[in-house]
């Protein structure tokens, strides 16, 4: 049998015997963690949104500081960073999370320049590995570099921002 089959059996055991179990062992959810997954699914959801408008940003950005202005990949790469950053945080605040009403804007602000610089950081990493080391298109791999900080850019907003 399936493990499921036999979590649902004991749990309809211990029923059967007058006894709670936690609706987690059970394999159900209860309308308060139900609502909370609703939450998050909406949340990343708006997150991917205010996400690919960044990715658009900051991709464009780079193509033409680097292609049309001639600025090397790395600056260009830094550049269109910083600008998606400043849309993200505006959108990201406005839209996005439920930021923790107790601090102050400039310590949230402070934080989210924080852990960009730090996703700017890995960007740049994986930016250099990837056309350096690698001797793959820059363009290619902003798109590999953008999906892996865009999961810590969740982490650390989810975590740090909101209440």
């Amino acid at each position: 049998r399936h493990s499921a089959g036999k979590a649902g059996g004991h749990c309809a055991a211990l029923e059967r015997r007058g006894l709670k179990t936690p609706a987690a062992a059970c394999g159900s959810m209860s309308a308060k963690q139900e609502k909370k997954m609703k939450k998050l699914f909406h949340q990343i959801l708006k997150f991917g949104i205010v996400g690919i408008i960044a990715f658009l940003i900051d991709y464009g950005l780079l193509y033409v500081f680097t292609e049309w202005c001639g600025i090397y990949y790395l600056v260009s790469s830094t550049l269109s960073f910083s600008i998606s950053v400043i849309f993200n945080y505006i959108a990201s605040v406005i839209w996005v999370f439920d930021v923790n009403k107790k601090h102050s804007k400039v310590r949230n602000f402070i934080l989210f320049v924080i852990f960009s610089v730090i996703g700017l950081g890995i960007n740049q990493l994986i930016m250099w590995a990837g056309v350096e080391m690698l001797a793959l298109h820059y363009m290619l791999v902003k798109i590999g570099a953008t999906a892996i900080v865009m999961v810590w850019n969740f982490i650390t907003r989810k975590k740090f921002l909101e209440q």
